[in-house]
Formats: structure tokens, sequence, C-alpha cells
């Protein structure tokens, strides 16, 4: 008896020993006893996998299947008794062993075969061209087969009690077998045909379909209506409507795609005129209209169905100015028209674009308005872009002037259009007598003007009366007067000077101002100074005592009537009214030459 633990020791030729680190523990068992283990049938239908089921088993015995030396499954059972299922077994011939994890193997079977039974298909079956009659219903397997049953199920056999009503279970013979389908009720009906042999193995047939109904009198020849261009629709279409015309009463017709007739898409009865399939048909295809199996009656024969692409959705710029946006789409498809409305009834005579895959630009336009781009594809489909451009009505820009009058002029002109030109649209705004440009006198009840407007070339001409020296004003107005409210006013400040520098240049030095804090007259305004002059102010009181002087080298038309020089005066100090003697100084550079002007006279300074 060697049975109990062991241990391994291993030394070396010098002495030295080492433990393995390991109990070997070794136990007598008794002979496995597989005499009543049974092994279950070991046959099983071809459509689906065997599964081997070993019974009377002991606890904590390794059953195993090897196919050759290849172990396929094992198991071990917790109870004395407990089943082993070896599952998804083909077929093939496999050892069957019992062992206590490998040790002591005993086998159970050395030559156990998995044979895998009837593996024919079910024949095709065939409709009679009848079947769509009541009273001549009938469909036919053309061969069967010794050992196997065969019966009719409902749809698609999801359940093999549901025998189709009125057929029956039919022994194979080797011939065909035919059943009656006259019993079954009126409309469509799906069928699968069952084969199951002998040993509970079962295949199952394709299902088939048929439109069972009343028996038609003779059937007469029928027609649709296809316009020239076919029987077609848009994508965003819910597609053709599909009239039969010449229905024989009674009669069932069905809509079929060319290929697949034992499917009928849509079915209708005949009413001896005109009838229409009650769903749109859709999709690019080709169809037939069959009655009673065939369509020969149907005069034009088999036609298509074409379904168009609507052209795709693009975006339209959101708009701006008449004549300055241009108005743009975001992209487009090739070869479609693209037409830019403000009319969405009447577009087709609006301008057009062809896509050409890319942005899309309609440049500007010289009316105002909603605009909106209708796409219409080659084969007539339409589509609204997305977005609309909304062109509104710029203004014309008029730009203020000055017109300067010398002391001893009487006459001054001016252009008004010169500068408000820089401003015009090209091609929207057009001056001169065959333009759209026009100027005129914006009357004003509180001022007596002696002045000449041109309406057409915008020039002003003004005359002054004798006496007057200062400053004046005229407002004006410039329109298109082809495009409603496209307008604008300025004024014209007229100067008269009362001194002159030059030939070409004058001032007005006023003789009086009030700055008392109502905003009207606050300051000595010389009127007149160029940004190039250099000038200075000196006021004296009627004493001679300077009172004020100007600091920089220009005079900014900032004296308020306060005190900045002096002794005999606070600085800051608000002067007095009265009386000021002034002294104003230019110096001017004219063709390179230093010219200076000095100009004196008396100011009244009111409170």
């Amino acid at each position: 008896n060697n049975m109990g633990y062991y241990s391994v020791i291993a030394t070396s030729p010098e002495g030295c020993t080492s433990s393995m680190n390991a109990i070997l523990h070794i136990e007598e068992k008794p002979v496995i006893d597989v005499s009543a283990v049974i092994i279950s049938d070991n046959d099983f239908c071809s459509a689906d996998a065997a599964t081997i089921v070993l019974e009377n088993t002991k606890a904590d015995v390794l059953y195993s299947l090897y196919d050759g030396a290849t172990l396929i499954a094992s198991a071990s059972p917790v109870a004395d008794g407990e089943s082993v299922e070896f599952e998804d077994i083909v077929s093939g011939t496999y050892r069957v062993l019992a062992s206590y994890d490998g040790a002591c193997e005993v086998v159970i079977n050395e030559t156990y075969e998995v044979v895998a039974t009837w593996t024919s298909p079910v024949q095709p079956v065939v409709i009679s061209e009848a079947a769509y009659c009541q009273n001549e219903a009938i469909a036919e397997i053309e061969t069967s087969e010794i050992g196997v049953s065969y019966f009719l199920v409902e749809d698609d056999a999801f359940d093999l009690a549901a025998v189709l009503p009125g057929t029956v279970k039919i022994d194979g013979t080797g011939e065909a077998i035919l059943w009656d389908l006259s019993s079954l009720a009126l409309g469509h009906q799906f069928f699968t045909v069952v084969a199951q042999s002998n040993d509970g193995c079962v295949t199952l047939s394709e299902m088939y379909g048929f439109n069972l109904s009343e028996c038609a009198p003779p059937i007469g020849e029928y027609y649709i209506d296809i316009p020239e261009d076919g029987l077609a629709y848009c994508s965003d279409e819910n597609g053709v409507i599909i009239t039969v015309n010449s229905t024989t009463e009674g009669a069932y017709y069905e809509l079929v795609e060319v290929g697949n007739e034992e499917v009928p898409l849509q079915v209708l009865k005949g009413n001896g005129g005109s009838v229409s399939f009650i769903n749109p048909v859709k999709g690019t295809m080709e169809y037939t209209i069959i009655v009673q199996g065939s369509d020969e009656l149907f005069t034009g024969g088999a036609f298509w169905v074409t379904e168009n692409p609507t052209p795709n959705a693009y975006m339209l710029s959101s708009g701006g100015s008449v004549g300055v946006h241009e108005i743009t789409l975001s992209g487009s498809d090739i070869a479609t028209s693209y037409y830019l409305t403000v009319d969405l009834t009447d577009y087709l005579d609006s301008p057009v674009m062809i896509g050409d895959g890319e942005e899309l630009n309609f440049g500007t336009v010289d009316v105002a308005g909603d605009y909106h781009v209708m796409a219409v594809s080659a084969a007539g489909c339409i589509r609204l872009m997305d977005g609309v451009s909304a062109i509104y009505q710029s203004q014309l820009v008029a730009v203020a002037d000055t017109l300067y009058l010398g002391p001893g002029e009487l006459v001054g002109i001016i252009d008004l259009g010169l500068n408000d030109s820089e401003y015009y649209i090209p091609d929207l705004d057009v001056p001169g007598e065959i333009g759209n440009i026009r100027f005129s006198h914006i009357p004003d009840a509180n001022t007596m003007l002696d002045i000449d407007i041109n309406g057409v070339t915008g020039m002003l001409t003004y005359r002054k009366s004798p006496s007057f020296y200062g400053k004046d004003s005229l407002s004006y107005l410039i329109e298109n007067i082809d495009v409603p409210g496209r307008m604008a006013t300025a004024k014209v400040i007229i100067m008269v000077g009362n001194k002159d520098f030059d030939e070409e240049r004058s001032f007005l030095l006023p003789n009086a101002f009030s700055p008392n804090g109502d905003d009207i007259n606050e300051k000595f305004i010389i009127s007149g100074l160029g940004e190039t002059e250099e000038s200075s102010l000196e006021v004296f009181n009627r004493w001679g005592t300077i009172v004020y002087r100007s600091e920089g080298k220009r005079y900014d038309n900032s004296w308020d009537g306060t005190s900045n020089m002096g002794t005999m005066v606070s600085i800051g100090k608000e002067l007095p009214s009265g009386v000021y003697f002034y002294v104003f100084e230019v110096v001017k550079n004219i063709e390179g030459k230093i010219q200076k002007r000095r100009y004196n006279g008396f100011v009244e300074l009111r409170r």
C-alpha cells in the first residue's frame, strides 16, 4: 500500500538540498463502474445538431466525448444519476470515456456513431392558373417521398399546428400531391408546405401567396393612360396613382412588379369602367397588371414608373440694399434651372441661372422686394430654396456744401452734384439729361433767398443783396426719379465775407456775439478759416488792455467772452457787456510765399 502524501527533495552533487514546494497525494480509487450508463439515441434531423445525453452517471466522475484524440466536450455531474449533455454535435464517430479528472479512464463506448437523418427539401409548389377563381383553386407539388407526410400551414409556418383551413395531411407516394383550395376564404392567401418524416424531422418550403376571388366572367382587354413623358413623379411627392380602364365587373386586377408576379402589390375589383388602385405607386420600377394570373389582355403591356429627384435645398443670402447687395445661393444642382423672383406665381419670366454644382451669384437688383429662388430640374421637379433675400431701398447720400462769396461778389455758383456723385450706385443712379437724378430747392418760410437750382445738372446760383454780409443757408433735395423713395437732403452754407485775404479767400468776422448760455452765438466764430493757415486773435478793452489772446498756431473759434490775459481782469472771469477791439492776424503760404494779413475792428459782447 503506497497511498499517502509525498514530498520531493532535490540534492546537488555538493550535497545541497532544496524542497520542490509541492506535496504529492497518492490515493487508491475504485475502478469506475460504467455498466449502468445509457447513451441517448444517436440519430438527429439534418436541420438541427445532435445532443448526446448520458444517463445513470456518478458524481465526481468526469465524462468526456472525443473525436479521435480530440476532446470535444466534458462534464462532471454533481449528484449520482444526474444527466450529462453534450450539445451541438455533428455527424461522426466518437469515443465516450469516464475518468477521475483524467485518471483511471474507462471506455463507455469506443465507436459511438451520430447519424443525420432525412434531408430532402420540399419540391416547388405549382398553383394552377385557375387558382384565383374560387371553384378551381388547386396547389400541387410534382413529386413526393415515401415515408414523408405533407401538409399546408398558414403564412410562414411559424405555427406548425396552424393547418390551412380545408386542407389535410397527405402521405407521400412518390407521385404528385394536390390540395383543393376552393374552401378557403376569398382574398389574399399565404401558406407554406411542411414535409415531416416518420422520424419527426421537418423541412419547409418557401411561403406562397395568391388572391382568391369569385369566378369572374370572361375578361376583356384593359389598359392604363400613360402620358407622353411616361408615368413619373418627383421624390417629394406621394407617387403615381394608377387607374385601370375598361375593367370587367367582378374581376380582380393585381398590380405586380415585373419579374415578381407572384406577389401582388395592390388589388382592385373591376366595376365595368375605370378604377384606381388605392395607394400611390412609388419608386423607379417596371410594373404590369394581371388578372387571373396573366396580363395577356393588358394592352400596352408592362410600364415603368419613374421617381425623379427633387432639387436639393440651398440657402439664399439674407439680403441688403438695392444695387449693392449681390444675391447668392449657397449651392446648386448640375443642369437645374434657378429662377430669381419676387412673384412665386409667375417665376418662369424671372432671371434664370443654370446650376453647375457650385454657389450661384445672381448679382444685384434695382428694385426693392423679398426675393426668392425657385429651382426647376430637367425633369420638371420644383423646389423653393431656403431663405429669402430681403432687398430694401437704400437712400441716396447728399453731402453738405459751402459757397463762399468775397466782399465784392454779388453772385455765387456751386455744383451740388459734385460731392453727391461719389455715392451714386453705378447703373442705378444716372446723372444728366437722360439720367434719373434730379435736384430741387426745399423752401424755408423764414428765409428770403434769391437762388436758382438746375434740376438736371444740380448747378446752384446764389444772388446776395448788396448790403448782406455774413452766413446764410438753404436745403436741397436730390432724388432718383426711377426708384421711389431713393432720395436725400443736405444743406448749403453760404458765407458772404467782409474781409478779403486774396482773390480766392475771404473771412467773415462777426460784429457781435452773446455768450449768455442760450446756445446761440455763444462764441466769437470767424467763418472761412482753412486748416492750413496760421492765425491768432487778440482782444482789448476800451482802455487798451489786452483781455484775451488765442493759444497755439491757429485760432480755434473758442473765445467765449472770458478773459485769459491782463492785470485788470481776473483770468477766467466773464468780461462785461460792451464793445471790444480785436486784432486778427492770418499767415498763409501762397505758391511758396508766406503772406500775412492783419484785420482789426470792433465787436459787441452782449450778455
